[in-house]
């Protein structure tokens, strides 16, 4: 006699059993380093190295103003210091002075140009960072629910697999023998037949079939779903 009874409870744990195990994959596939960490970090250091590339700009322009007031500052006071005797050489002084003035005013245009794209490109990089910030911490928190899931989902597996081992020292070698051959197959072995019909495809069985599965000798296979008939 094929232990039928056994055997079905037996599939009944292993489907139980196979329903966690496959939670617990789809929590693994979303455990772990974010997906869109990689091109959050890149795009912080391509905006980190544009705002470098900016902050020198700025800098060169700042010195470049600096240097113009500087020297505006030292030929105006030739102006006055008694060195320029002659009308003539007063009004070129005068006149080169104006021109470094419209220099400087000329200069300052883009230098604030560059102080303007500096500042957007600043509040950019704060943005980002706050964004990481935030999603980081996001992201923390539902890792840390996840592994909870996980976990209890483990612990429910654990038991399972202890569930599945019983009855598996239940039944004989032989009957093991099919019903791991038929596993490899399909997740669901055992078939429970109600009124005359297949629990796993629903076709209604011939009566002949029927009473071979009743007599328990042998497996009975379904000839739609090939799952092994139990008549209760």
């Amino acid at each position: 006699m094929i232990a039928l009874d056994d055997l079905t409870q037996l599939n009944e744990a292993d489907q139980r059993l196979d329903r966690v195990k496959a939670l617990i994959v789809e929590i693994d596939v979303d455990l772990g380093e974010p997906p869109w960490q990689e091109a959050l970090e890149a795009e912080v250091a391509a905006q980190q190295e544009l705002l470098d590339e900016t902050n020198t700009r700025r800098r060169e322009a700042e010195e470049d103003l600096d240097e113009r007031r500087t020297r505006i500052e030292s030929e105006d006071a030739k102006l006055y210091d008694g060195s320029i005797k002659e009308s003539r050489e007063l009004r070129n002084q005068q006149e080169a002075i104006f021109a470094l003035r419209r220099g400087l005013k000329e200069a300052e245009d883009p230098a604030l140009a560059v102080l303007e794209v500096e500042d957007a490109q600043r509040q950019s990089l704060d943005y980002l960072a706050t964004l990481t910030s935030g999603t980081a911490e996001t992201w923390s928190s539902s890792q840390t629910e996840l592994q909870g899931k996980r976990d209890a989902l483990a612990s429910e597996a654990a038991v399972l697999q202890e569930e599945v081992d019983g009855w598996r020292s239940e039944i004989s070698e032989g009957d093991l023998a099919i019903y791991d051959e038929q596993r490899l197959k399909r997740p669901i072995v055992i078939a429970n037949v109600v009124g005359g019909v297949c629990g796993s495809c629903r076709l209604t069985l011939p009566t002949t079939l029927l009473t071979r599965a009743r007599r328990g000798t042998e497996p009975v296979f379904c000839p739609t779903c090939s799952c092994i008939i139990h008549v209760s």
